[in-house]
């Protein structure tokens, strides 16, 4: 009875996301009219977004609301902050060299071609306070309020958050089995981060440089020139492969699996699940 209130309590507090964050985008778009800069338009956008997210969070968490979601400043390894950035951060670079030196992406432009360097850095800017914001939703969401409310063992709770990732991208961006084993495993690596530091400002920061790698630094489009925002490099792709990812990305190409099934794994044998210490409650 008691996972069958949990459940139902998960399933309110998405549909009141997603309700609030609808609502306050329509919102949004209504008044962008009255906004002349579109760079503090989507800062706010961005802004309103999380403050949406907290406030349901509040909603659901009567107690603690940072000691709930396990956002702790206080307790940082900054020598293990930095690894989790370089990791990502790498990953991400190299995939995409790996790409470009194969062919599958091609350089379309900079952003110094159309733009001068005070708007370069008001898109950096930009860029950092939208991957921030994005990256504080997600994690909220999956594991500051998800996977710390599920009434189940830690190896189902963490299963359960990855399928709930996919099952959101993929109602926004299609079905694509490379796609979708991509982000189940992207997943599973900060489930497992979460785990081994209980501590959300961890994950928090690896979606972070991910997002803002892969939004801001680098953009891939088949159109590049409809793109919402310019990124330093902006990227073209040809055919859609799966060693490409087409459309998808990195989390469409083959070589992106490869090296995040690697990544599992590392970080499993890292936490002792082999030798079955860990993950068992």
């Amino acid at each position: 009875m008691n996972r069958i209130y949990v459940t139902l309590r998960i399933i309110l507090f998405l549909i009141l996301s997603a309700l609030g964050l609808y609502i306050s985008e329509a919102a949004l778009n209504y008044l962008s009219i009255y906004f002349k800069n579109e760079y503090l338009f989507n800062v706010i956008h961005s802004l309103i977004s999380v403050l949406i997210v907290l406030l349901n969070v509040r909603i659901f968490v009567k107690g603690n609301l940072l000691e709930f979601i396990n956002l702790d400043i206080k307790k940082i390894d900054y020598k293990k902050l930095i690894n989790i950035l370089l990791f990502t951060f790498i990953v991400n670079i190299l995939i995409t060299i790996v790409l470009l030196g194969i062919k599958k992406y091609y350089v379309y432009n900079y952003i110094w071609d159309k733009l001068y360097i005070e708007d370069m850095v008001a898109v950096i800017l930009t860029g950092l306070i939208i991957s921030l914001s994005f990256a504080f939703i997600e994690e909220i969401i999956l594991r500051g309020f998800i996977l710390n409310t599920l009434p189940f063992k830690k190896k189902t709770s963490v299963l359960i958050v990855a399928l709930v990732y996919v099952v959101f991208n993929v109602l926004s961006r299609g079905f694509n089995l490379i796609f979708m084993l991509n982000l189940f495993l992207y997943s599973m690596f900060l489930n497992l981060i979460y785990i081994k530091y209980n501590n959300l400002i961890y994950t928090l920061a690896a979606n972070f440089i991910w997002f803002f790698t892969s939004n801001f630094i680098f953009s891939l489009s088949f159109e590049p020139d409809k793109l919402d925002f310019l990124s330093v490099i902006n990227l073209i792709y040809g055919n859609y492969d799966i060693i490409s990812g087409g459309e998808y990305g990195i989390f469409g190409s083959i070589i992106f699996l490869i090296v995040m099934s690697l990544a599992d794994i590392y970080v499993l044998k890292w936490m002792g699940v082999f030798n079955r210490r860990t993950l068992k409650g």
